[in-house]
């Protein structure tokens, strides 16, 4: 148990210190207005902050 609790320490720090962002917000300009990605596991350094796991995609008119 100690073990898995030390894992975990471990794996909440990198995310922490990563730069990545547990929960993502990705808002990019499509034709006619703007698209807003939410997701989980957002990495600046891929693909500009689009969300690994997209949870809810909007869109706004312009």
């Amino acid at each position: 148990m100690r073990k898995v609790f030390i894992l975990l320490v471990v794996l909440s720090a990198s995310v922490l210190l990563s730069g990545c962002a547990l929960i993502s917000k990705h808002t990019a300009p499509v034709e006619g207005g703007t698209k807003t990605t939410f997701g989980l596991l957002g990495f600046d350094g891929v693909d500009n902050g689009y969300p690994v796991l997209p949870i809810y995609s909007g869109f706004k008119q312009d």
